[in-house]
């Protein structure tokens, strides 16, 4: 696995930007490129073909040059119930108690994204936080 890369500046994960990072990563290192990218989206409280819909269908006519499998997925729950998941390393990270939540089942907190937020409290949270 190489890196993972987010929009730059909190910017929004669009058709665009990541056709974008595809195409960065592709040519920065001509002769070992990825053999694969996995775009994964968070849907938020949308649904999901609301939101990887459009990337799925417009996506492949950008990459035309590129010769790697692209597979878009998004989070089947919130993206940021997966944090709680590991319940541990969140209360280290965040130096604090998880709050009332039962991190045993991660998937069950409900708006776990402003969960976090209030968690972090002073930090803002951004794609690069998460």
């Amino acid at each position: 696995m190489r890196e993972v890369l987010v929009p730059p500046r909190h910017m929004a994960l669009t058709v665009d930007m990541a056709e974008k990072l595809i195409k960065a990563a592709w040519y920065a290192n001509p002769s070992e490129p990825p053999a694969k990218f996995v775009v994964l989206v968070d849907v938020d409280r949308s649904t999901p073909e609301d939101v990887v819909g459009p990337i799925r269908s417009a996506l492949p006519g950008r990459l035309s040059g590129i010769g790697a499998d692209v597979l878009v997925a998004y989070a089947q729950q919130h993206l940021e119930a997966w944090y709680f998941a590991d319940s541990q390393n969140l209360r280290a990270y965040l130096r604090r108690a998880l709050g009332s939540v039962d991190a045993s089942a991660p998937d069950g907190i409900e708006d776990p994204k402003r969960h976090l937020m209030g968690l972090l409290a002073e930090r803002s949270y951004t794609a690069r936080i998460s």
